[in-house]
């Protein structure tokens, strides 16, 4: 990032001296479009990284708040902080993955 930054300011002084006539300069167009497709470049990228983390936001608000503790023929809603550091699998309460699972002949599935 430093190197681009570094030929944009490099390319817009070269380009505003030549402006002004301070001196004759045969690749002024090559400057302007350099620095044209590099700011371009970083919009597009800063968009990218943007609407990323917006879906990857989205997505964590998906995350359920409880989840369903089963014992034996009972279940019982408790927070997922209850469930921190353990390995035990809990189904969430709702949202994604809270599909039930079929078993059928010993096999089950979601």
């Amino acid at each position: 990032m430093t190197l681009i930054s570094l030929a944009i300011i490099v390319a817009f002084g070269t380009s505003l001296a030549a402006a002004f006539g301070l001196f004759e300069i045969d690749v002024w167009w090559e400057l302007a479009s350099l620095i044209t497709i590099m700011v371009l470049g970083h919009w597009l990228e800063m968009r990218a990284i943007s609407q990323a983390r917006g879906a990857l936001n989205a997505l964590a608000a998906l995350l359920p708040d409880t989840a369903e503790r089963v014992t034996g023929a009972d279940t019982q809603s408790v927070p997922l902080t209850e469930f921190e550091n353990r390995r035990r699998p809990a189904r969430p309460a709702r949202g994604p993955g809270s599909g039930r699972w079929h078993c059928h002949r010993g096999r089950c599935r979601r």
